[in-house]
């Protein structure tokens, strides 16, 4: 069977990686509490994460930020977009898992972009489990049907972008 899950290095240019970087690591750049990541997490002191809404479809939504993805809006070909959020965990005395889901209904593409290196991952069910490294400047695309989940980092923080589209590319 053919995999559904693509993992691409180096996807953005210098240039592109440092100014996303800069803005959202800056003391002005709006992050906003989940209090509750995952109703799986057996350490509730951990269960929670900071998370950036650039755009939703439903009910309307789209950051002033939002102009800053578009280096990878582009390159992914994005021919629909129904939502793109950044998430910021910060550092656990040991790499927790959050729960299995999938971020919307219906046939879609995935993607996740690291804006920073750290020992969480991305767990992709495809056929088998499938553990993607967090590492900066990475994307990971798969099929948004395949139920994924995140984890924490024991290493400083997890940063990273959460996109749900269409694409005009055929990633598989």
């Amino acid at each position: 069977m053919k995999s559904r899950i693509a993992v691409i290095d180096n996807f953005l240019s210098s240039r592109d990686l440092i100014n996303l970087t800069q803005v959202v690591s800056s003391h002005s750049f709006p992050w906003n509490l989940n209090v509750i990541v995952s109703n799986e997490c057996e350490y509730k002191k951990d269960n929670f994460m900071f998370n950036h809404i650039f755009f939703r479809d439903k009910p309307f939504e789209a950051s002033e930020y939002f102009p800053l993805l578009l280096p990878i809006t582009s390159q992914l070909k994005v021919s629909q977009l129904y939502r793109v959020k950044s998430n910021f965990y910060s550092r656990t005395e040991q790499v927790l898992k959050h729960e299995w889901h999938t971020d919307r209904e219906g046939d879609h593409l995935a993607a996740i972009f690291h804006i920073n290196s750290n020992d969480g991952k991305t767990i992709i069910k495809d056929n088998e489990e499938i553990e993607v490294d967090s590492v900066q400047n990475r994307i990971v695309v798969f099929d948004g049907t395949l139920l994924h989940r995140s984890t924490t980092c024991t290493d400083g923080a997890r940063v990273n972008l959460n996109f749900n589209f269409q694409s005009e590319l055929d990633f598989f």
